[in-house]
């Protein structure tokens, strides 16, 4: 047989297209980041407004002395307190201390001088910034690392799509429905590996807002590999989320109302059809789930007080006579368990020899509704109704008074155990066990 060859969705000259942008969008990133990278960090002695100069490849932090003017500076406190020397330089007068009138004049002069430099400087430095040819802006270590984070996680992500690209294409198996993921998923990896950056400097790693406390590397790897590893860092983010704000509803009144099983109807299913089942409680309208002999069931048409399940005997359970239900909520607490019975098919006897046709068999029981607080007779009428028979009611042994001519007589009474049941599954066994037949008897209304 031919080995039939799936056709690639795409082309020859789109592989050139995009082997170009991924070597050009994994280059760019890796080209900032050893651009913007420090030339050391601050040592602990600096204060915590830490800044640095501000020029690709040449990242140079400003130390305390490189704050400081280069010429000398006149003060109002220097000129205050410096003694006036007259023009020969031989004599000198504290005029400070002599005459308070100059003491003022002297004081306005140093004043203005200190203002005039003040300006002077301002307006140098804003000169500097502006020209082309000497970018010396100031950036602070706070800016520096967040671009640095995000750089990261953006070449982090690049290689990941790189090698998911390149080994998807080489195998013939690229689907362009994949196309926007390789466009958005650099983005919002870099964003991932900044949230997940506030994250651990807010508390979760030894750091605090002393800048020369952050190993840089360790930054860098742990935004890299954020990018890197996408979905697992999103899942680790989701893992500190849940712990950080697990609470626990104490409070007797919630706003999410619990919910509440009181039962189910009817307890007898059918072989070969879809069987409709009626859950009967409270607040039945929130999440619940059930499971018919460890198998998930849908609840449809969920009400307040009502909901319904439908559900056919599936081929691997064909063999099964009894089906256990479970209601649990969304904690995993059960809130009903009941055992359904399979419905006995009515007995086939032959109705005479030579091939004559079979006779259907069938099984009464009268009446089919009994009563709280007192003894009831339930007669049970049909050709295989013998010597030997057992019965049950709601799984529990009950004894028959009388069996004569195809008929059965039981005495039952409702236990206080089953006081609060509407429904009651009558089951009629053979002396070896097997099931002949099973009915349901409601209660009466009263």
């Amino acid at each position: 047989m031919a080995e039939v060859k799936i056709k690639e969705e795409i082309t020859t000259n789109e592989k050139g297209w995009a082997g170009f942008l991924l070597i050009f969008f994994t280059v760019i990133p890796a080209f900032f980041i050893i651009a913007l990278w420090p030339d050391r960090m601050p040592d602990p002695d600096h204060k915590l407004n830490v800044s640095y100069h501000f020029q690709l490849f040449h990242v140079r932090l400003i130390t305390d002395s490189q704050n400081k003017t280069t010429g000398k500076t006149v003060t109002a406190d220097t000129l205050k307190k410096k003694p006036v020397t007259d023009t020969s330089g031989t004599t000198a007068v504290n005029l400070s201390a002599s005459d308070s009138a100059v003491k003022k004049t002297i004081e306005s002069l140093a004043d203005s001088v200190t203002a005039d430099a003040k300006k002077a400087t301002e307006k140098d430095v804003a000169g500097a910034c502006s020209k082309n040819d000497d970018p010396c802006c100031l950036i602070n270590i706070n800016t520096i690392l967040l671009l640095l984070v995000a750089l990261a996680g953006f070449l982090g992500n690049m290689i990941h799509i790189s090698t998911s690209f390149t080994t998807y294409v080489g195998a013939e198996q690229f689907k362009r429905s994949w196309v926007l993921w390789y466009y958005v998923k650099p983005f919002s990896a870099s964003a991932l590996a900044v949230g997940l950056y506030f994250v651990f400097r807010g508390g979760f790693l030894s750091m605090n807002n002393d800048p020369a406390n952050i190993n840089l590397y360790g930054v860098m790897t742990l935004s890299l590999l954020a990018g890197l590893f996408t979905d697992k860092a999103t899942l680790k983010l989701k893992e500190i989320f849940e712990v950080v704000f697990r609470s626990k509803e104490e409070r007797p009144d919630t706003l999410t109302p619990k919910a509440k099983v009181k039962g189910i109807t009817p307890l007898v299913i059918d072989a070969g059809i879809e069987n409709t089942l009626t859950l009967t409680g409270e607040n039945l309208d929130v999440k619940i789930k059930a499971t018919i002999n460890d198998e998930i069931v849908p609840i449809t048409d969920k009400a307040k007080e009502t909901a319904t399940i439908k559900y056919s005997i599936p081929a691997t359970q064909k063999d099964k006579t009894e089906f256990v239900l479970l209601i649990k909520d969304e904690d995993g607490n059960t809130l009903l368990r009941e055992i359904l019975k399979l419905k006995a098919v009515p007995a086939t006897l032959p109705a005479g020899e030579g091939g004559e046709e079979e006779a259907e068999t069938t099984i009464t029981v009268e009446p089919l509704e009994i009563e709280k607080e007192k003894e009831n007779t339930i007669t049970v009428t049909g050709e295989n109704i013998k010597a030997g028979i057992k019965a049950t009611i709601n799984n529990a042994p009950v004894t028959i008074t009388q069996i004569a001519d195809n008929t059965a007589t039981i005495k039952y009474r409702i236990p206080e155990t089953e006081a609060g049941k509407t429904e009651f599954i009558l089951n009629i066994n053979d002396a070896e066990g097997n099931p002949l037949f099973a009915a349901s008897i409601k209660l009466k209304s009263t």
